[in-house]
């Protein structure tokens, strides 16, 4: 980079219009190319020095990468002679004059043969290991049977008159007995549930039947019911009307709502009566419902509060008129309002 600045000074100072002047503060410069050519006479041996290791270093790694190249071409011709030792190993095997394409095939042939032969012996020796195991079974039962008679030196005939025997026997029939006996009680507990599980299902359709005729405003019975179907494996639940017909796909969207509305009013109802805790919040239950509907939602509600606590939260409209209008015991109406700088809510009792 000195040298380079050095020449480029020399050059800027040879060019100059006014010989004798300093090209850039018009002074005399007279010697300043006498000056400059000094220093760059000086430096030009660093320069070569630099250039020269710097082209040893080129050569040194010339060099390493000659020397790669070797290796990678010895390691080249070390595979290819692999190649051709095995190439010709393999067509050795082969009938003379066989071409390239058959040989190929008829060494698969062979290979494919000797896979063949081997799968059959390995088969063969897995029927005869089959064989041996029940072999050992066997023996292994003439054994203990043989210690056996050897421990209690009788015969067939005097063994079941000994005390053992009779203790074993003892035992058996004991066992016997108690197998017949889990029999009978499972037979029982079977029916029980059975018996157990009919009731319910008669009380969850007289439940469900109630509340739907009360909130439809149908005071007709027998609407809709729970019809069980048991199988091998499970038992199914479907609701059906009076004529055993999948009630669900007969109604409209109100009646759909309703029918819910009453399965889980029953459900509720079922559990409270079994002593389970039960709480029942409703959250708007009167939409999709005519003024009809919810006035017999309110009365299926008021109904259901003589079971169980219930919440009802609702708009001001036909179901919180007809709410308001019940008896039943403990009821209490809360209003919700906005305060007037609508940052909060209040509660209060009507």
């Amino acid at each position: 980079a000195l040298g380079k600045l050095l020449r480029d000074a020399l050059q800027v100072v040879k060019s100059a219009p006014a010989p004798g002047l300093c090209p850039v503060c018009d002074q005399d410069g007279s010697d300043l190319e006498g000056v400059i050519q000094g220093k760059l006479d000086e430096h030009a041996p660093d320069t070569l020095h630099s250039e020269l290791a710097e082209l040893e270093a080129r050569d040194a790694k010339l060099l390493e990468h000659v020397k790669q190249l070797e290796n990678a071409d010895s390691a080249y011709e070390a595979a290819r002679q692999q190649v051709r030792s095995l190439e010709e190993r393999v067509r050795g095997q082969l009938p003379a004059g066989t071409g390239e394409g058959a040989a190929i095939d008829e060494l698969l042939r062979s290979w494919g043969e000797d896979v063949r032969k081997l799968r059959e012996r390995c088969d063969a020796g897995e029927g005869h290991i089959s064989q041996h195991h029940e072999n050992l079974e066997i023996l292994d039962l003439l054994v203990k049977l043989r210690d056996a008679r050897a421990r209690a030196n009788l015969s067939a005939g005097e063994l079941t008159q000994t005390p053992e025997f009779q203790e074993l026997q003892r035992v058996i029939d004991k066992a016997a007995g108690l197998a017949s006996d889990l029999e009978a009680l499972g037979a029982m507990a079977r029916k029980l549930e059975d018996e157990r599980s009919d009731e319910r299902i008669a009380a969850v359709n007289e439940s469900i039947d109630s509340y739907f005729s009360t909130i439809t405003g149908g005071w007709e019975r027998g609407r809709v019911r729970v019809q069980p179907k048991r199988t091998a494996t499970k038992i199914s639940y479907q609701l059906v009307d009076e004529q055993a017909r999948a009630i669900t796909s007969l109604l409209n969207q109100a009646a759909f709502n309703a029918l819910s509305l009453a399965a889980l009013l029953a459900s509720a109802e079922s559990r409270a009566r079994l002593g389970l805790p039960q709480f029942l919040v409703l959250d708007d239950p009167g939409q999709s419902l005519d003024e009809d509907y919810q006035a017999g939602l309110a009365w299926a509600i008021s109904k259901f509060a003589s079971v169980a606590p219930v919440l009802v939260a609702t708009f001001p409209g036909a179901l919180a008129d007809a709410l308001s209008k019940t008896d039943a015991r403990s009821s209490k109406i809360f209003l919700l309002a906005r305060t007037s700088d609508g940052a909060q809510t209040t509660i209060r009792e009507a």
